[in-house]
């Protein structure tokens, strides 16, 4: 007879972290973007390239949810208690 344990994962295994950093990024706001114009075939202005202009923002929300899941603790914090 085998019994099967359910384990429950920790959040940041399952990539809640990275959705929930992600998540609150506003990826509605067109400043956050940068379009360049191009023309198709058929003298159609299309958009050729979206560039992310706030990537490091994206990085920063994601990295902060990391660093509280493990208690990470900057270095200038540590300075300043």
């Amino acid at each position: 007879m085998s019994t099967k344990v359910k384990a429950k994962l920790p959040s940041w295994f399952n990539g809640e972290l990275y959705e929930e950093g992600v998540g609150e990024f506003d990826f509605n706001d067109a400043g956050n973007y940068d379009f360049e114009p191009e023309f198709d075939y058929d003298n159609k202005v299309v958009i050729g390239t979206i560039d992310l202009n706030n990537h490091y923002e994206v990085v920063s929300l994601i990295m902060n949810k990391i660093d509280h899941e493990f208690k990470v603790i900057v270095k200038d914090e540590v300075s300043n208690k």
